[in-house]
């Protein structure tokens, strides 16, 4: 929703690179600490940003880690079958960039 969206909406996608707190808050009620900091970087041609979680405290958390870690990747390949073919076009004018399956 929120990347849909930044794709389609210019200002939007500016609020969301110069303030994303306010951004998230505005669009879906999002609350956040006020000393929490909130980025939105975006890919470039030449850059792709991989996001590395803190590290969780809890050992329960950590043992599960590598088990949620497999589940993840298999469901972005699986998404990435799925809209290869299509991040390859252009997306339509008409915005209507659903997934038919």
């Amino acid at each position: 929703m929120i990347i849909g969206r930044a794709w389609f909406d210019q200002e939007f996608k500016q609020q969301m690179r110069t303030d994303a707190k306010t951004a998230l808050a505005n669009e879906i009620g999002a609350t956040f600490p006020p000393e929490l900091k909130v980025l939105a970087p975006e890919d470039t041609d030449d850059t792709t940003y991989l996001i590395i979680p803190q590290r969780p405290e809890e050992q329960r958390l950590l043992d599960q880690t590598e088990h949620l870690a497999g589940w993840f990747a298999a469901g972005h390949n699986f998404w990435y079958f799925l809209n290869s073919g299509r991040m390859l076009r252009p997306l339509p004018e008409n915005g209507d960039d659903r997934l038919l399956a």
